[in-house]
């Protein structure tokens, strides 16, 4: 990119709009765009003619007089007459833009124009009349300061600033200096020289501000970079440049106008150029070829004369000289017949060295080939689009727009409704590139046109990410010995030549290839012979899954369709659309409606992380911690995550320290034992055990409630939670949530949440037997000193944690079906229920939905936080043998209005009754029993 102008803003106002049929013709300026007024539709054409040949449109006052055509540069401020049209060119009025804002940058003196367009008819007084011509023509203005000030600085400004501006357009600038004033134009066919007179301006001072204007901004440190000896070429070993810039397409010769105006002339004189030591003007026809070159090599030449100048290589103070550029067509196989290499050496002094250190500037100039040749050095580039340089960033490399020559245009372009968002869409060189990795495990030439003639293509970024997370999803499961999964690029970018013979205008597929915005794929041979999972139901999945959220990170849906031999898959802004050549291909079961509706549906659970699919499956699925229902067969087993811990362990001074030594453990064995007893007694009741032989539920019991320990990890609690979990799931009392939508969670001692969950239709665990046997006595508070009214929790987290609730809980999610709620406050509760929500999202197939609803209305992004941060870590760590394919589906809400409507005071009773009535009521009898 260039560092000595905003390029960016010159490529705006070169921009030209055209579109077809009724809409006019539009040119884009620096803040707006101006419609065109064909001069044959108005009466007076004459007075409003371009008498200077400078290439300025006509526009109508009335219909413009309100826009800016830059920042400070109003229409009104441009024509001051009562005209009805004005003409006006882009490129004048931000080269005016630029001199107003950098005088006002290094003044502080805002700048005012004195005349702009004037018809034909005005009479100015101005001498020599080519300043009138330029003024009528709109491609001149008088300038000055609105107070006072140095009228050198303006001068320096415009000719520091403009000259680049207007080599674009083929033209040189113009300017005559007085006293308090200076008249800036860009020439025309009437003027092919640029002008500099007035205000003690000579040829030679007007050339050194010119130079001064093609200076980076900044000269970096070279030193870093290779020197490149004699004989040797940049990149290493890379003898053959057009394995890195690419071959010649298409040779230009002075007779294609498009592509000549394409390149660009060095205007400087501070370069010496073999054969062209005078500079001729920057008008087409007087343009001197060894100036003359691409437009990616241009910017090459304005960093390395520069470069060269500040580390003062040979003895001319490190001028260069550039002996060949552009061949006008001599030599079609030369990359010189498209102005993409030169021949430059020091004006003198070519010492080995010195070449050395000519060929690592030049790479520092960002060169894209450099050879050193002994006595010079050639210096080659890649294509390039425009005068800066447009890049696009893919997984594995970086993209240079380009353009086609004119000839070949039609083959690449847009269609005509997209011709305004051209640079949403750019083109690339597969020239020299064939090789280059664009994602992992696939090179360039997998994206590009079938037909190998055709070497240019679009490629959305997104599309090679898909490709390559596909990939890579693929194979990240097999073992190092397994034969790769490999997923074939049938079809990726398309010309419109090839498109017009495959593919109908009707066809969903049209203009998506082309834009380089679909691909078509199936898996390899070899691998659909090896097992019938990969099939192309499969592989549609699969896109979903990995191409959806892929998509959507660029701001756009999917469209899909199922082919006999492949899945095609494109990027959409709108709509999700899925379609299957025949019905045939449709997965039974499903209708092609409901296969739509599925595959969307799978989006938006890929967009949310719900799609089980592990970092490390083999981590994954190695002993994974899967609740399960109650059932007389289950045994606990040690999740791998206690196992990791128990390895990792270490004692800091902070660490809570395991025993079972306490005054507390100690003092309350008696109450913890007529526990055990009570409970037992209760269980044996019953006459259809879950688990034989009952000494294994009683160890169980004893286990559970009878051991005593502090600290919720080590292995006192391992002891407990093994013991627990064995208890809860061979004891015989049900959970009771076995109907569609009656499951509620709600937070411990939370008492309106309790309301929430508990009453009316809903089912809580608090109504489920086995809570109601279980949590009184895990809830159980004692008197440890009888003559003390004090009272303490048998069961506290502090002395003695127990993990029964929370098994319970776990327990209670997997049993549940259909839509199940959780009610919570804020992200703190959510959390203290994530066994539960695990088991409900992952584990229990019968789960449809889950409901969070947040009482507290400013709590629920953080809460929405939360729980998209475990459904990640569930999805990415569950072994998919085991869990739900896809996570049940969840929505965070506010609570129901008829129920957040109700007073805080009935609430708060109607709860304090319902908790009391559950949990006091056996806390009393065993107070009794115990004082």
């Amino acid at each position: 990119m260039f560092s000595w102008i905003d390029m960016a803003a010159v490529r705006s106002v070169v921009l030209i709009l055209v579109f077809t049929g009724i809409t006019a013709e539009k040119i884009v300026f620096d803040s707006d765009s101006f419609t065109v007024v064909d001069p044959s539709t108005i009466s007076n054409a004459a007075e409003y003619a371009d008498p200077a040949d400078c290439g300025s449109k006509l526009y109508s006052m009335a219909a413009e007089k309100d826009k800016n055509m830059a920042v400070s540069i109003r229409v009104a401020d441009f024509n001051k007459g009562s005209s009805d049209y004005f003409r006006a060119h882009p490129s004048v009025t931000l080269c005016l833009q630029k001199v107003f804002s950098k005088v006002y940058e290094v003044t502080k003196e805002k700048l005012k124009i004195d005349k702009g367009y004037e018809p034909i008819s005005v009479t100015s007084g101005y001498t020599p009349a080519d300043r009138k011509n330029y003024l009528s023509s709109g491609c001149g203005a008088v300038i000055s300061y609105r107070a006072s000030g140095d009228i050198n600085e303006i001068t320096k400004a415009a000719l520091t600033l403009c000259p680049v501006i207007f080599e674009q357009n083929q033209r040189d600038i113009g300017i005559y200096v007085d006293s308090s004033s200076v008249f800036l134009f860009m020439t025309g066919a009437i003027t092919p020289l640029p002008v500099y007179q007035g205000g003690g301006l000579t040829k030679s001072s007007a050339e050194t501000m010119v130079n001064e204007g093609l200076a980076p901004k900044k000269i970096p440190d070279c030193s870093n970079f290779p020197q490149v000896s004699n004989g040797d070429h940049y990149p290493s070993g890379k003898s053959d440049l057009t394995s890195v810039v690419g071959v010649v397409d298409e040779a230009v010769t002075p007779s294609m106008d498009t592509d000549v105006r394409r390149m660009a002339q060095y205007i400087g004189t501070d370069v010496d150029f073999t054969g062209c030591t005078t500079y001729p003007g920057n008008s087409i026809t007087n343009r001197c070829p060894v100036r003359v070159m691409s437009p990616r090599l241009y910017n090459v030449l304005v960093n390395l004369k520069s470069y060269a100048k500040s580390a003062s290589l040979g003895g001319s103070g490190g001028k260069i000289t550039v002996e060949e550029a552009w061949n006008e067509g001599t030599d079609p196989s030369s990359l010189r017949a498209e102005g993409r290499m030169m021949k430059v050496k020091l004006s003198s002094g070519n010492t080995a060295a010195n070449l050395a250190s000519l060929a690592q500037l030049a790479i520092c100039a960002k060169a894209d080939h450099v050879s050193n040749m002994g006595s010079h050095i050639l210096v080659s580039s890649k294509k390039q689009k425009g005068r800066v340089e447009a890049t696009v960033n893919f997984p594995k490399a970086t993209l240079v727009s380009v353009e086609p020559p004119a000839s070949k245009a039609s083959i690449y372009a847009l269609p005509t409704e997209m011709m305004d968002e051209e640079d949403q869409y750019p083109l690339f060189d597969s020239s020299g590139r064939l090789n280059l990795p664009i994602s992992q495990g696939a090179t360039l030439s997998k994206f590009i046109a079938k037909d190998t003639q055709f070497r240019y293509l679009r490629l959305a970024p997104a599309i090679a990410q898909c490709y390559l997370k596909l990939i890579y999803n693929e194979n990240k499961w097999l073992n190092a010995s397994d034969p790769p999964v490999d997923v074939e690029i049938v079809r990726a970018f398309m010309t419109n030549e090839e498109q017009k013979s495959l593919i109908q205008s009707s066809d969903e597929r049209y203009n998506t290839h082309t834009l380089g915005q679909a691909l078509e794929l199936r898996y390899a041979t070899t691998v659909v012979n090896s097992t019938t999972v990969y099939n192309n139901v499969r592989l549609i999945k699969k896109v979903v899954d990995i191409c959806g959220p892929v998509f959507n990170t660029y701001g756009f849906n999917m469209n899909l369709g199922l082919y006999p031999k492949s899945v095609f898959v494109s990027m959409d802004e709108d709509q999700f659309l899925f379609w299957s050549s025949t019905e045939s291909l449709i997965p039974q079961g499903f209708t092609e409606q409901e296969f739509d509706l599925y595959l969307e549906a799978r989006r938006e659970a890929a967009l949310q992380s719900r799609i089980v699919d592990p970092d490390d499956i083999r981590e994954a699925c190695l002993d994974p911690d899967v609740p399960q229902k109650q059932h007389i067969r289950y045994k606990y087993k040690e999740p791998k995550v206690i196992q990791r811990k128990r390895r990792r362990r270490r004692q800091t001074a902070d660490s809570c320290v395991p025993t079972e030594t306490t005054d507390f453990c100690t003092s309350t064995l008696k109450h913890r034992q007529q526990v055990v007893d009570d409970l037992w007694k209760t269980m044996s009741k019953d006459k259809h055990m879950y688990h034989e032989p009952a000494t294994e539920a009683e160890d169980a019991l004893k286990g559970c409630l009878l051991t005593c320990g502090t600290c919720l990890e080590g292995a006192i609690y391992e002891k407990k939670l093994e013991h627990c979990s064995n208890l809860i799931h061979w004891m015989p009392f049900d959970l009771m949530n076995d109907q569609k939508d009656m499951t509620n969670f709600f937070a411990r001692d939370n008492m309106e949440t309790f309301a929430l969950a508990c009453e009316g239709g809903g089912h809580c665990l608090l109504r489920a037997p086995i809570f109601s046997i279980l949590a009184p006595s895990v809830k159980l508070r004692y008197r440890p000193d009888p003559d003390r009214s004090v009272i303490e929790d048998l069961y506290s987290s502090e002395e003695n944690p127990s993990p029964v609730l929370s098994l319970l809980e776990e327990l209670y999610a997997i049993h549940a079906i259909g839509v199940t709620k959780f009610w919570v406050k804020d992200e703190k509760e959510i959390s203290s229920m994530k066994l539960a929500l695990r088991a409900a999202l992952m584990y229990n197939p019968n789960v449809t939905e889950v409901h969070i609803h947040v009482t507290q209305s400013n709590s629920k992004s953080p809460v929405q936080s939360e729980v998209e941060k475990f459904v990640k870590e569930f999805a990415q760590g569950g072994c998919p043998t085991y869990t739900r394919e896809i996570l049940a589906p969840f929505r965070i809400l506010d609570p129901p209005h008829s129920v957040r409507k109700r007073s805080a005071a009935a609430l708060r009773k109607e709860s304090e009754s319902m908790m009391r009535a559950s949990l006091n009521r056996e806390q009393a009898e065993f107070a009794r029993e115990f004082p």
